[in-house]
């Protein structure tokens, strides 16, 4: 039953990946059938790769018009005007 189920999977998402790339009506019937099989059986989500899951993230994005937004580069703060005086030392002061 697994292996058939983990079959009817990786189908389904060989299917999404294709209805993506047409922008094809059946696509939010495809992710549903697949939510289901996943919430039935959570284990079959470790067993999918990388590729599967960017396929299901990737039709999730094109149904629902969002996207998924990757790390943004951290900015360092700026220093307090105390830390840039105790930086300058005596010298700025004329000592």
């Amino acid at each position: 039953m697994t292996q058939t189920l983990e079959f009817e999977i990786k189908e389904k998402i060989e299917s999404l990946k294709a209805k993506i790339l047409e922008k094809h009506p059946l696509m939010p019937n495809l992710l549903q059938e697949i939510h289901r099989a996943l919430s039935a059986q959570p284990e079959q989500v470790t067993l999918l790769s990388e590729e599967e899951m960017n396929v299901i993230i990737q039709g999730l994005e094109a149904h629902t018009n969002t996207f998924l937004m990757t790390a943004a580069a951290t900015k360092t703060p700026a220093k307090s005007v105390n830390a840039r005086i105790k930086n300058l030392g005596l010298a700025a002061f004329g000592g």
